[in-house]
């Protein structure tokens, strides 16, 4: 009788299913948000930091070139971005088929949510931070931005352990 019992209890019993995979954002495709986002980012910095700058400062003498270069290498990256994008906008932003769409709202979002958290004081800093990094490729900008995201252990979403 106690074997039909344990047989029984055994057999009521459902494995534990493994909860689901967790998303994770692969490197590459964070480069690619980082590329496509970079310049609106730049260019509201530039806007709120104008006068807080010399004239001769890169922001408000180089930036401009190495915006147009970003935004021409973010060419062909849209898809991968708005995948990016939709993750770490997570339930703050309605789903958005229009991959172009997609973009221009992370666009115009992010760029006012940076420019209300820059304090005058660290124009400075940013200005020297960018001017740093100008000269690298796109890839490059980038990649240092992504290893900034991975350095931090930014986990929501994750990003996607080397392989």
């Amino acid at each position: 009788m106690l074997k039909a019992v344990a047989i029984a209890a055994l057999l009521a019993t459902t494995p534990a299913t493994p909860p689901p995979p967790t998303r994770c954002v692969s490197k590459n495709a964070l480069n690619d948000m980082i590329v496509i986002i970079a310049p609106v980012l730049i260019d509201a910095l530039r806007q709120k930091c104008r006068t807080n700058l010399p004239a001769s400062a890169f922001l408000n003498e180089g930036a401009a070139d190495l915006t147009a270069r970003l935004r021409a290498a973010g060419t062909g990256r849209e898809a991968s971005a708005a995948g990016v994008m939709q993750m770490f906008a997570g339930k703050e932003l309605p789903e958005i088929q229009d991959k172009k769409a997609l973009i221009q709202v992370m666009r115009e979002t992010l760029a006012n949510k940076f420019a209300q958290g820059i304090k005058p004081g660290q124009c400075g800093a940013a200005n020297d931070f960018l001017e740093a990094l100008a000269p690298l490729p796109a890839d490059n900008f980038g990649r240092v931005i992504t290893s900034f995201f991975r350095l931090a252990e930014v986990r929501d979403p994750p990003i996607c352990p080397d392989a």
